[in-house]
């Protein structure tokens, strides 16, 4: 008998079964609470921890969304000094993040990876009481006090799972609890070990598909039975493989099969058979010397020759479901080229697209709103509003994120160049969309111009830029009009 692999088979996680699973994933889309949710939650969290192409997968699509160093902060509030002086400042504390020891980069990509795994994620924002900096905390969707799971409140809202909402569904009050459930000491009881933070000071990092949905629910649900086919045919192979590994017999006929048995298993310290028995059995043979036995072979047998097959559609269907390549998924490049690596990205990349919105709009701007708030009432401040708030300046703020690797580096630079000519790229739109910082690169490229005309020379993509080419001069509004009445007259 072959035997499941972490539960996998019956797809279980504690007490819940396949059943309670499905319910979770409709329930949790179309009601505000629901019983299963959280254990929908760690079942995808157990599938990232032990199936490497779903941590692949996660991997690969926080790094499109958030990168190695996060979003950088690119500030336009119509003040170069306000912008500068922010900036000064809010670039030291993107390296330790205040309490949390985390560069900005870690911070925005331990967010993204657990939105990814378990469906939201969240930030809380406070102010040190001793020195008055501000603190940032990561929660897990765990660690909601959901103790009760529906409940009214004397203000006329309710609670549900940890969440205080009041009559127009809108949150209130988070309660997060300080223990991580199943830690040695932990109480279940509501409001124990749990912490109440107002919904202002909270970042519920989720995407919403359906006007009724309050929390989020992860990719990975809808992939989960589709993991469960992949880990029940490698631990298929695996125990084939392991059979075929041992030569084996069994017996048909009619006797004393339990006598041979015991035969078999009498033995002394040098092998010698010690049994009293009437059977025995020569192993190099195979034959038996008493009863009517019929001595056959084990032959293993694979469970099918489509196993490379198989898997691979398998992950090909879950690749697709999370919007990443399936080489990406797979580490898989047998069967790849330049087209179909393209046309995947191009694929993906509208999703990647949303979620890079959906961070900047919601983590991003809350992050740098909080931060600035706390930071511009600091007595030793160089910063001054004015009469402006900071959740004006952070909506003042466009984030940007690394550009995607081109795959064919020549026809989508020439592509690029096209829409430059054509007008419907800025050059600033143009960085943006490689990843460079724009403002970065006019000083850069102004400072290198200057280098090499001190030195007596200019390279030639230098002179392009400059217009030491046979550029072709605009025509003038005047010309254009000539033109069109002759073509009328003609």
């Amino acid at each position: 008998m072959i035997s499941p692999s972490r539960g996998y088979q019956v797809a279980k996680y504690g007490n819940t079964t396949h059943k309670q699973h499905i319910r979770a994933r409709r329930e949790t889309h179309g009601q505000l609470w629901t019983r299963d949710a959280p254990t929908l939650a760690k079942l995808c969290r157990d599938s990232y921890i032990h199936e490497p192409v779903v941590m692949r997968m996660v991997d690969y699509r926080a790094n499109r969304v958030v990168g190695r160093f996060g979003p950088r902060a690119q500030l336009n509030t119509g003040s170069k000094q306000l912008d500068s002086q922010i900036e000064a400042a809010w670039n030291p504390f993107t390296q330790t993040m205040g309490n949390t020891g985390m560069t900005w980069g870690e911070f925005t990509r331990v967010l993204s990876n657990e939105k990814l795994i378990a469906g939201e994620s969240f930030v809380v924002s406070s102010i040190d009481s001793k020195s008055k900096n501000i603190q940032f905390q990561i929660f897990e969707t765990e660690q909601l006090d959901d103790s009760v799971e529906y409940q009214k409140s004397e203000a006329g809202g309710y609670y549900a799972r940890g969440i205080l909402y009041d009559t127009l569904n809108k949150p209130v009050q988070y309660s997060f609890r300080s223990v991580y459930p199943g830690t040695r000491g932990y109480s279940s009881a509501f409001g124990e070990n749990s912490q109440k933070f107002p919904a202002k000071n909270v970042c519920h990092y989720y995407d919403r598909e359906r006007p009724t949905q309050f929390r989020g629910i992860s990719k990975l649900a809808t992939l989960i039975q589709s993991l469960f086919l992949i880990n029940d045919i490698d631990i298929a192979e695996l125990e084939v493989k392991r059979l075929e590994s041992r030569w084996g017999v069994y017996l048909k006929g009619e006797g004393d099969a339990e006598a041979l048995i015991d035969g078999l298993e009498d033995t002394d310290a040098n092998g010698n058979n010690t049994n009293t028995s009437d059977y025995e059995f020569d192993v190099a043979s195979g034959a038996v010397n008493s009863g009517n036995f019929d001595v056959q072979t084990i032959d293993p047998r694979r469970p099918g020759s489509s196993y490379i097959e198989f898997t691979r559609n398998i992950t090909k269907r879950c690749a697709a479901a999370f919007a990443v390549p399936y080489s990406a998924a797979s580490g898989d490049t047998s069967q790849s080229n330049y087209s179909s690596e393209r046309a995947a990205s191009m694929h993906c990349k509208p999703v990647w697209d949303a979620d890079r919105k959906s961070f900047a709009k919601c983590v991003a701007t809350f992050v740098f709103e909080k931060w600035l708030q706390v930071e511009s009432l600091k007595p030793t401040s160089k910063i001054r509003l004015g009469n402006r708030t900071a959740g004006d300046i952070a909506q003042m703020v466009t984030w940007q994120f690394d550009g995607y690797e081109w795959v064919d580096p020549k026809a989508e630079g020439q592509a690029l160049m096209d829409k430059l000519t054509m007008g419907v790229l800025t050059y600033s739109d143009a960085c943006m969309a490689v990843g460079s910082d724009p403002d970065i690169q006019r000083k850069q490229i102004a400072k290198d111009i200057d280098e090499f005309e001190s030195l007596g020379f200019m390279p030639d993509y230098y002179k392009l830029m400059q217009g030491s080419s046979a550029a072709v001069e605009a025509p003038s509004l005047e010309e254009v009009e000539d033109d069109g009445n002759d073509s009328a007259q003609g």
